[in-house]
C-alpha cells in the first residue's frame, strides 16, 4: 500500500528560542518498519497550515494538492508532537487557538477535500490528549503510544477489507470520552522497530539541519523515574526498553553518510540514566570512529566522571541539565528523586570536564512558595550565575500524570467535564487550572511575574513568561529582540546573549 506520513510540528522562526524544527524521528522510525512489510512510504513536513491566513487554506491546498499529484496515498498518517501550539492565536478569544491540535485539524480538512484515504493521528500529543484531537480534528482513527506494531496492523486489516482486529491504542471519535481505559501501545521488543528509514525524510537539510539543527535519535524507551509532571511512565512504561547499540550506531551512520550531517541530539527522557547504557552508547560511538558531535538531556543523579569524560571523548558539545528546581522541598515535591547537592556536584563534573551546558527549572509548581523559589535563585546565583538558566513559569498539568491527582485533591483542579470538552467550550477560567502555578498565593499573575522577574537577573537567564514574545511575521512565541542567538549555534543556547540589559516584565 502507498502510505503518506506528515510530520505537522514546524518552527518558522529564526529565532523561537528552541532550536529548529525537529525532525521526525518517530515517523522515520515507523517508516522503515512499514518499508521492510512491502509497503512503499513517503515523509514529508507541512508547512503552511500554522500560518495565521491560512483559515481558509490557500496556501495549504496548493502544498498538499502537488504532494497528491506525485503520490496518491492509501493511508495517510499525521504526527502530532506538542499540545501547545506555541504560538500567538488569529483570535485570541478562541481556546482552541492555542492548541496544535486547532492546526493539524487544518490538514485533516484540507486532506479530506482532496482524497477519501483514511487519517491516521499518533504522537505524544495525541497520546497524551487524544479526545481533543478526536473531537476538534475528526480522522479515522488514533494511535495511543507507540505505533510501530499498531499501525502495521490497522493497514494490513485495511488492505484486506476486513472487520478490524484488537489493535493496541486504537481508538477512534467514538471512545473518545474513554480514551483514558485504553492503553497506550508499546513494541516490547525494540529489536523490531530496526534501523529509521532516514533516506525518506524529504529535504532533510533545509527543513531540520542548516542554521543549527540536529538528528533525532532514540536509544531506549521507558522511565523509571517519579517526576510528578511527566507523562513517559503511562506512554512508554516504568521499565526501560532498549534499542539494540548496533541498530543505533547503523542509524546515525547512515544520516551521517546519506545526509552529509554530524550533530545529533539523544532524545532519550534522560540519556544518562543508566550510567551503564550511557557509557555503552559513548563507546560504541568511538568504536565505529562517527566523528559527530552530539547533545542530551541529562538527570543530576546519574553524572560521574567517568560518564563525563566518556560523553566529551564521544563528541559531547552540550547538555541540558533538568532538575526542574534547586530547592530541596520542591524537589521532594516535585518526585525528583534528588537535592541540592547532587546537583550542585553534577554542574561540578560537568564543568571539569569543560562540557556546555543549560539548566531548566519549573516556577511555582507543587509545594514552591516564595521562600523556596528565593532558595532556587540563591542556588542559580552561586553555581550558575553567567550560565543559560530556562525557568518555566508554571507546572503544565495533564491528566495522565501524577500532577493531576495532586491538583484535583488540592482543588485547584475541579472541573467536572472531560479537558477536551473545557478547551473545546472555550473555558478558558477551567483550562487556567491546568497551569499549576502559585495557586495558594491568591495574587494576579502579573504580580508575581513582576516579583520573580526581579529576581531572576542572570545575564543568561530566560523567564519564559517575560521573555517570549509572538514574532510579528510568523505569530511564533520567539526571543524578545534585545536577546540575540548567534546564527548557526549548536546547541542554540551557546550563541545566547542579551544586546540591552533593560528588560520590561511582561508582553
Amino acid at each position: 500500500m502507498n502510505i503518506l506520513l506528515i510530520n505537522g510540528n514546524i518552527t518558522r522562526c529564526a529565532k523561537s528560542g528552541y532550536g529548529l524544527t525537529p525532525a521526525p524521528a518517530g515517523l522515520t522510525s515507523l517508516a522503515g518498519v512499514l518499508r521492510r512489510r512491502g509497503h512503499d512510504v513517503r515523509i514529508r513536513q507541512a508547512f503552511s497550515h500554522v500560518l495565521p491566513q491560512e483559515e481558509d487554506l490557500p496556501l495549504l491546498r496548493r502544498e498538499l494538492g502537488e504532494l497528491l499529484g506525485e503520490f496518491y496515498p492509501d493511508v495517510i498518517g499525521i504526527s502530532c508532537r506538542n499540545i501547545w501550539a506555541a504560538r500567538r492565536p488569529s483570535n485570541p478569544l478562541r481556546l482552541i487557538e492555542y492548541y496544535s491540535a486547532f492546526y493539524d485539524a487544518r490538514l485533516v480538512r484540507m486532506f479530506r477535500t482532496l482524497c477519501s484515504s483514511p487519517i491516521v493521528m499518533g504522537g505524544t500529543a495525541f497520546s497524551i490528549e487524544p479526545a481533543l484531537y478526536l473531537k476538534s480534528a475528526k480522522p479515522d482513527f488514533g494511535i495511543i503510544g507507540e505505533a510501530e506494531e499498531s499501525l502495521p496492523a490497522l493497514v494490513d486489516a485495511l488492505q484486506a477489507g476486513k472487520e478490524l482486529p484488537a489493535i493496541d491504542g486504537l481508538i477512534t471519535e467514538s471512545a473518545a470520552d474513554a480514551w483514558h481505559a485504553i492503553q497506550p501501545a508499546r513494541v516490547q521488543d525494540l529489536a523490531a522497530v530496526g534501523v529509521g528509514a532516514c533516506d525518506l525524510v524529504n529535504n532533510f537539510r533545509d527543513c531540520y539541519y542548516e542554521g543549527g539543527g540536529f538528528v533525532p535519535i532514540q536509544t531506549k524507551r521507558g522511565c523509571p523515574m517519579d517526576c510528578i509532571y511527566c507523562t513517559a511512565a503511562r506512554l512508554e512504561g516504568k521499565c526501560y526498553r532498549f534499542r539494540l547499540i548496533n541498530d543505533v550506531i547503523a542509524e546515525m551512520l547512515a544520516y551521517r553518510d546519506t545526509r552529509g550531517v554530524r550533530h545529533f541530539f539523544f532524545v532519550d527522557s534522560t540519556f544518562n540514566h543508566p550510567i551503564d547504557h550511557a557509557l555503552e552508547v559513548c563507546d560504541a560511538i568511538l568504536q565505529a570512529r562517527l566523528q559527530i558531535e552530539w547533545i542530551a538531556e541529562v538527570t543530576p543523579v546519574a553524572i560521574s566522571d567517568a560518564l563525563a569524560a566518556a560523553m566529551k571523548r564521544s563528541g559531547c558539545i552540550g547538555l541540558t541539565l533538568t532538575p526542574d528546581s534547586c530547592s530541596n522541598r520542591v524537589l521532594k515535591s516535585y518526585g525528583k528523586n534528588m537535592d541540592t547537592k547532587q546537583v550542585a556536584e553534577a554542574i561540578a563534573v560537568l564543568r571539569r570536564h569543560k562540557i556546555p551546558f543549560d539548566t531548566c527549572l519549573i516556577v511555582g509548581g507543587p509545594g514552591e512558595t516564595r521562600e523556596t523559589l528565593v532558595e532556587s535563585m540563591d542556588f542559580c546565583g552561586k553555581h550558575l550565575a553567567n550560565d543559560v538558566v530556562r525557568f518555566y513559569d508554571g507546572m503544565i498539568v495533564t491528566s495522565c500524570s501524577k500532577s493531576y491527582d495532586l491538583a484535583r485533591s488540592e482543588g485547584v483542579i475541579n472541573a467536572t467535564k472531560p479537558y477536551a470538552d473545557l478547551v473545546l467550550d472555550n473555558d478558558f477560567r477551567a483550562v487556567k487550572s491546568y497551569d499549576y502555578f502559585f495557586p495558594h498565593l491568591k495574587q494576579p499573575r502579573k504580580q508575581l511575574m513582576d516579583w520573580i522577574g526581579g529576581v531572576c537577573t542572570g545575564p543568561r537567564w530566560l523567564l519564559a513568561g517575560r521573555d517570549y514574545v509572538p514574532d510579528p511575521q510568523s505569530g511564533e512565541l520567539t526571543l524578545r529582540p534585545e536577546i540575540q542567538i548567534a546564527e548557526g549555534s549548536r546547541p542554540w543556547w551557546k550563541g545566547l546573549r542579551r544586546t540591552n540589559e533593560r528588560r520590561t516584565i511582561g508582553v
